[in-house]
This record gives C-alpha cells, sequence and structure tokens, in this order.
C-alpha cells in the first residue's frame, strides 16, 4: 500500500470509529480533508494546521480533532509540530479531544510523543484517544466518555 493510500485509510478509520464509538453522539457533524472534500466539507485550519477530520456536536458542545499518521510521518518534525499545536487547542477545553489515528505498531510511539509534549507544555487536562487502522481504540485517555 502506498503511502498516500494508507494515510487515506487511516483517515477512514477515524471517520468510522468516530461513528462506531459514539463518542459524539449519534449524529456529529464531519469535516474530513480527502480527496473528494470540497471547501465546505473540509476542516478549518487549527493553529496553522489543516487536520484530517474535526467533528463536532452542537448539542453535547463537543469537538473532535483527528489526524492521521502513518508509520514514516508520525516522527517528521513537521507532524510533532502539528501534534503539539493541536495538543495546546485541544488541552484549552475540555469539550476537546485530540483523535489520533496510525499503524498499530506505531501507536505506543504516538502515545509517548504526546505524553512527551504534554509533559513539556505542562499540560494535564487533554482528552485524546488514539487508534489502529483496525478502529481498535488503543489509548483514551483522562476518560472522555
Amino acid at each position: 500500500m502506498s503511502e498516500s493510500s494508507l494515510h487515506l485509510s487511516l483517515v477512514i478509520a477515524l471517520k468510522d470509529w468516530i461513528g462506531d464509538s459514539k463518542i459524539l453522539g449519534e449524529e456529529p457533524i464531519l469535516y474530513i480533508d480527502n480527496p473528494d472534500s470540497n471547501d465546505q466539507s473540509r476542516p478549518s485550519k487549527i493553529r496553522g494546521h489543516l487536520p484530517d477530520v474535526v467533528a463536532k456536536n452542537q448539542r453535547l458542545n463537543r469537538e473532535l480533532v483527528g489526524e492521521a499518521k502513518t508509520a514514516s510521518d508520525l516522527t517528521t518534525k513537521r507532524s510533532k509540530l502539528q501534534i503539539e499545536d493541536f495538543i495546546v487547542y485541544c488541552s484549552d477545553n475540555p469539550d476537546r479531544l485530540l483523535a489520533l489515528a496510525t499503524v498499530w505498531d506505531h501507536v505506543r510511539y504516538a502515545n509517548v510523543l504526546v505524553k512527551e509534549i504534554c509533559a513539556s507544555r505542562k499540560l494535564d487536562n487533554l482528552n485524546y484517544a488514539i487508534i489502529d487502522q483496525f478502529k481498535n481504540t488503543v489509548v483514551l485517555a483522562n476518560g472522555w466518555i
């Protein structure tokens, strides 16, 4: 599977996980950055970065910022800065959740990366989930459900 098709499969896994887990209730509004998206269905930039998925439930006043990272992309400086900015954004509000999707053998690395960023920024209130490409919730921190 090519890098771009793997990334797209992670974005789809993230979208499906949001619906299957009902983490935002029954019918969240989804904004997805993929090749089929138009300007109205794409998420807005957050702190200068375009997330792969933003899901909102207006009734519950909850928002999820989702980012898909392949193994090679997860370790880049650009991705680390992007994830850090999403962490800062999500930690500003207890009704926000950061969801990272990555391949199963990089879930632990993603979790360590999130924890290191939170520690360096002195953030202890981040709600986050890390899922694998099979839509398994591997990490759910601070129990946002």
